[in-house]
């Protein structure tokens, strides 16, 4: 393995994911770090802080080592804290598709080598890419997030991790008190309070139905029926699309589960569209009819 290559490439991805991250915030709960440095890890890699939340103060963070136990580094993702009373704060917001699936402590870690510490017992393939909470006592440092589960780095590799780690972190973040703001011209509701849409957000980032709604759809838009992939190419359209759900938030109860058939894959243009719109039922086939009318008096 190369040290170098896989060093440049965590600080690549790391800037396309702070970008992201500043793209989505719009000026709210993300502060993002001005200059991205490598630091060297005891865990044979390094960690990159991309920035942090405003309250509680939680660091957003990239890594790319062998915690894991794997033979090639892998990448995480996720937040952390020094202060065990945040992260708890935040574990007490997480939904049930959020909670993670283990807990790792003190206990759980061993020196392999000088200078190297990685678990006693490797992760297994169903903990990736899937949260896990981290306590260590010893050193008073939490981390919740996800471990990676891609060896190889290619370049679509990287930024298909990059997409899911935004939307990892984007849905948290709005689980918190000054969670990212969208600003109205970017995002507008007119017609919702601002804690439904919140709600509605979260629903539409969860990351488990969100992949098998466009799995499902080919990626494909079901308004303009593009893809990224036919539009920017393989290199940088690959495995990107958004979700949208079809049924209107003032139908949606508080605890209601939302299931696949509720939601549809649109593209950032048409998605942005949906919301203008009055929040009903048929909104999807409105769209439709009005891109067809449009695109008939040209």
């Amino acid at each position: 393995m190369s040290s170098h290559r896989d060093r440049n490439t965590l600080l690549e991805a790391a800037r396309i994911l702070r970008g992201e991250l500043e793209a989505r915030s719009q000026g709210g709960g993300f502060r993002s770090q001005l200059k991205l440095k490598a630091v060297d890890t005891y865990t044979d890699g390094w960690c990159v802080t991309l920035g942090h939340t405003i309250a509680p103060r939680l660091n957003l963070e990239l890594w790319l080592d062998r915690y894991p136990v794997t033979k090639n580094r892998r990448f995480y993702y996720g937040f952390y804290t020094p202060h065990p009373a945040d992260m708890k704060y935040l574990k007490d917001q997480l939904p049930r598709h959020l909670r993670s699936v283990r807990q790792l402590s003190d206990a759980d870690y061993e020196k392999v080598s000088p200078g190297v510490w990685l678990l006693r017992k490797r992760l297994q393939r169903d903990e990736f890419d899937r949260p896990i909470y981290e306590d260590y006592k010893r050193y008073m440092k939490s981390f919740y997030g996800v471990y990676v589960p891609m060896g190889r780095q290619s370049v679509n590799n990287v930024r298909r991790m990059v997409n899911r780690a935004a939307d990892f972190f984007s849905e948290v973040m709005w689980l918190l008190p000054k969670g990212a703001k969208l600003a109205e011209e970017v995002l507008p509701y007119p017609q919702h309070e601002r804690w439904v849409v919140r709600k509605h957000l979260v629903r539409e980032r969860s990351p488990e139905l969100a992949r098998a709604c466009k799995r499902r759809d080919g990626f494909r838009c079901q308004v303009c029926k593009m893809t990224f992939v036919e539009v920017y190419g393989k290199e940088l359209g690959s495995g990107f699309a958004e979700a949208h759900h079809l049924l209107p938030l003032s139908r949606k109860r508080a605890n209601e589960k939302t299931r696949l058939k509720d939601l549809v894959t649109v593209c950032a243009n048409c998605h942005r569209m949906l919301h203008l719109m009055r929040g009903r039922e048929h909104d999807l086939e409105e769209l439709k009819r009005a891109m067809k009318k449009q695109r008939r008096t040209k």
